[in-house]
């Protein structure tokens, strides 16, 4: 699965192409959220190799998490997204790419690939794919790793940041 705006900047070219050439038995990819206007007539080539949810009321997108197998976020740049920590919150394993912004570890957690590397996210999906085990152990440590990311973690870290900045 991918959550994100469905673009050329989030790599989603990538990730459709790898998904068409492994024609995976049993296996869909979902793409949840708007397409950019540019991106439909790529995205228009592809037709039958994904299935679409244009939008989904946040309340139900842990459902859709949770009905997944991997979570796929190859953004050719981003600063953190909240779907990543979203989805290893779901205890999803993870590709992304080292672009991403995720805080996931390599091998922990899932797997970091190189940008714009069809034959990387062909590798890693079917890794998932046929490694029931792997993807379940590294999904389970995604979700307790990311336990650790909470909102009063986050603005007492921040409040240490603005602390050291007043002080200089």
């Amino acid at each position: 699965m991918f959550v994100g705006i469905i673009g050329l900047r989030k790599g989603v070219y990538y990730l459709l192409e790898a998904f068409k050439q492994l024609k995976l038995k049993n296996a869909e990819l979902l793409l949840v959220s708007p397409v950019d206007e540019e991106f439909k007539p790529i995205l228009g080539k592809y037709n039958g190799v994904f299935k679409h949810i244009y939008s989904l009321p946040n309340a139900e997108l842990p459902e859709v998490y949770q009905n997944s197998s991997v979570f796929v976020f190859p953004s050719l740049a981003e600063g953190s997204a909240y779907v990543t920590f979203e989805a290893m919150a779901s205890g999803l394993p993870m590709i992304v790419t080292e672009n991403s912004g995720s805080v996931m570890q390599d091998e922990k957690h899932g797997f970091i690939i190189p940008i714009r590397n069809i034959d990387a996210l062909k590798e890693k999906i079917l890794f998932f794919y046929e490694n029931e085990e792997a993807r379940s152990e590294m999904g389970n440590a995604a979700g307790e790793f990311v336990r650790n990311f909470t909102w009063g973690r986050y603005h007492a870290e921040l409040k240490e940041v603005y602390q050291r900045i007043i002080k200089k």
